[in-house]
């Protein structure tokens, strides 16, 4: 059981690497436009950009750990782990794009923890 609790941890870090690594990658290009123009050509920066690329991998190894760990919890224990992606972005958007966090944040981080703590009992 612990170890799936690992897969579960691994999967959700990954997840969040994947969206750091995401924004890295949008930010040298700019703001999109939503078009299905603007759109197709996003494809081709997708596999030249090492950002995006390197989020869509973790992404895809995320979703992959995702699989492992619905095939081994109830889907009524696991989901609300997921909600520890609000703490690690929040932590690695800090560590890693200097983005300020406010004492509101802190507070919903609390209680977050205090929910999850309540939904697994």
């Amino acid at each position: 059981m612990i170890q799936t609790y690992l897969i579960l941890l691994i999967g959700l870090v990954l997840t969040v690497a994947a969206q750091v690594l995401l924004k890295f990658g949008m930010s040298r290009n700019g703001e999109i436009v939503f078009s299905a123009r603007n759109l197709l050509r996003l494809l081709p920066e997708i596999f030249t950009n090492p950002y995006l690329l390197g989020g869509l991998i973790s992404l895809g190894i995320g979703f992959l750990l995702w699989l492992v760990v619905l095939s081994r919890l109830k889907l009524s224990v696991a989901i609300p782990f997921t909600s520890i992606n609000y703490i690690l972005i929040l932590l690695f958007s800090w560590l890693f794009l200097k983005e300020t966090i406010s004492a509101i944040q802190l507070a919903g981080v609390a209680v977050i923890i205090a929910g999850l703590f309540l939904v697994t009992r």
